[in-house]
């Protein structure tokens, strides 16, 4: 392989306020385009529509990309992807580009990616390129690698990064542009945040019953010791045991509720940012004057219908984050009950222990370990308390948002004036 993605020429005539799209049909074939994907790519209108849209296809990307594309929009599924792209006369461009699944074909709305991301993308893609070319690998094989790389780079899987990218180059954008920053999006990253930060805690949490989950036993046997099986630092201590048991299985479900919620929240970023990139490309469209007049209508209302339908994904997304939060909340304090009895608990034990005329050493160490895990126990439900709350005034404040949102602007008619 003697060209390399890192080290192409990159055509200038891509700017960082272009977005551009093209629609194909099921098999790739490009059916209609915007005037800025002409204009980049550098083909004429004749060599683009009816053109398959390996027309731009850089020879020097990995079949890895594109196996991962189709596979993901021939599921039905929508996918952003890094792809570098080459114009008729031979220059680079990059784009990160969201396509997705729409009506009888698919439709694919691409930005000029700007953040430091890009070159350790191109980097990766030449290293794939060239295990490929030395290797003979298929592209199955070549797409795990690939993916495994991703996993590399600290995501936990392919949403995770696709997710994390459309985010951050959106965010790069608008800064350079001196844009608004787009408030559905950075609003759905901090829910994403809270939520992991939830995962963390409920993990932590777990982690200290293991290593307590020995306590309550040592504390009845010092009870045994000291009054016998039915005294009442016994029966107290059995109390304990059963809610410490409680509290563990309350957590399992809590950390489990947690650990689903992550990808439901990132799908919500990754709807709401694609379905600002469709209406974007819809509004530069309006303006375009080299189209026909038929052609451009038929394109817009194509572009508001797929506009429509990521912004209903997305708030049906949104609601189930709602729901979400809900439900932390509820558990949350169920769980800060547990905590509160578990301390009541460990006093009424303090209390028939002053009462004791024997030697209380051994137990007195039982009960300050108790003392120092319900500690602990009760700044990691801070924490969790906190992140909750602020999931639910976040998602409150999204769907009312939504709620009071005019109606959009309708295409069609912009379209025939």
């Amino acid at each position: 392989m003697s060209e390399l993605l890192s080290t192409a020429r990159e055509t200038a005539k891509f700017l960082p306020e272009h977005v551009f799209f093209s629609r194909t049909d099921d098999r790739g074939i490009i059916q209609s385009a915007n005037s800025v994907f002409q204009i980049v790519s550098e083909f004429s209108w004749t060599e683009i529509i009816g053109a398959s849209h390996k027309i731009v296809r850089h020879p020097a990307m990995p079949r890895a990309v594109f196996r991962l594309l189709w596979s993901r929009i021939t599921a039905g599924k929508p996918v952003g992807i890094y792809v570098v792209n080459r114009t008729k006369g031979g220059d680079a461009y990059a784009v990160l580009a969201v396509s997705m699944p729409f009506e009888d074909g698919y439709v694919s709305v691409r930005l000029k990616p700007m953040s430091d991301q890009v070159d350790e993308i191109k980097a990766l893609y030449d290293d794939i390129a060239r295990q490929e070319a030395a290797e003979g690998l298929d592209p199955e094989e070549s797409l795990r690698r690939l993916l495994s790389r991703i996993e590399e780079m600290g995501f936990s899987d392919y949403d995770a990064f696709m997710a994390d990218a459309i985010e951050h180059e959106l965010l790069v954008r608008v800064s350079h542009l001196q844009k608004l920053k787009p408030h559905e999006v950075v609003t759905l990253s901090a829910i994403q945040a809270a939520v992991e930060t939830i995962a963390a805690a409920g993990r932590d949490l777990d982690a200290l019953l293991l290593q307590t989950n020995q306590i309550p036993d040592n504390m009845r046997l010092q009870a045994m010791r000291l009054e016998g099986r039915d005294g009442p630092i016994g029966v107290i201590s059995a109390n304990y045991q059963m809610m410490t048991e409680t509290f563990t299985q309350s957590l399992k479900d809590f950390l489990a509720a947690a650990e689903s919620a992550v990808a439901p929240v990132r799908e919500a970023k990754f709807l709401a940012a694609t379905g600002i990139l469709v209406s974007e490309v819809a509004r530069q469209l309006r303006t375009e004057t080299g189209i026909r007049p038929e052609k451009k209508a038929a394109d817009l209302q194509a572009l508001e219908r797929l506009a429509t339908l990521y912004e209903e994904k997305a708030a049906q997304a949104v609601k189930d984050v709602a729901r979400r939060a809900e439900y932390f909340d509820r558990i949350s304090k169920d769980m800060r009950r547990m905590v509160f009895g578990l301390e009541m608990t460990r006093t009424m034990c303090n209390i028939e222990r002053s009462k004791s005329s024997s030697d209380t050493d051994a137990l007195d160490g039982v009960v300050e370990r108790l003392h120092s895990a319900e500690t602990q126990l009760s700044d990691l439900m801070t924490d969790v308390e906190g992140a909750v709350h602020d999931i639910m005034d976040r998602a409150g404040n999204l769907l009312r948002s939504r709620k009071d949102r005019r109606p959009p602007v309708n295409i069609r008619t912009v379209a025939a004036e």
